[in-house]
């Protein structure tokens, strides 16, 4: 049986990158270490103070992230959950990046090249 794919957008605290690329190893191996770089702020200018990923993952791997997180009341019913540490997930069936840039009231980070 072919399995079935969810699309997530994660929301971290900056203090957590490092640990959250490790724990991202577990739904991909190959990778998972790069996932939380994009850099996010309020005003769009770093330090970042979050960052964030969107990734594609099966649904067990959703289900046993979604696990670690409580459901958030949203006005829209769109699906959106916390959990203690500051972190957020989003279905990305329902969000689009830039729905979720303005839920958490952050901007990308432009870096220097």
């Amino acid at each position: 049986m072919t399995p079935q794919y969810r699309y997530a957008i994660v929301v971290i605290p900056a203090v957590q990158q490092a640990d959250m690329n490790q724990a991202a190893l577990q739904w991909d191996p190959t990778g998972g270490e790069e996932t939380f770089t994009v850099p996010l702020s309020a005003d769009g200018a770093e330090p970042a103070s979050y960052y964030w990923c969107g990734t594609w993952m099966t649904q067990a791997t959703w289900d046993a992230i979604l696990a670690q997180f409580s459901a958030v009341e949203n006005p829209s019913g769109s699906a959106r959950y916390a959990n203690t540490s500051g972190s957020k997930l989003y279905d990305g069936a329902t969000w689009t990046p830039e729905q979720v840039l303005t839920d958490v009231g952050l901007q990308r980070v432009e870096l220097a090249l």
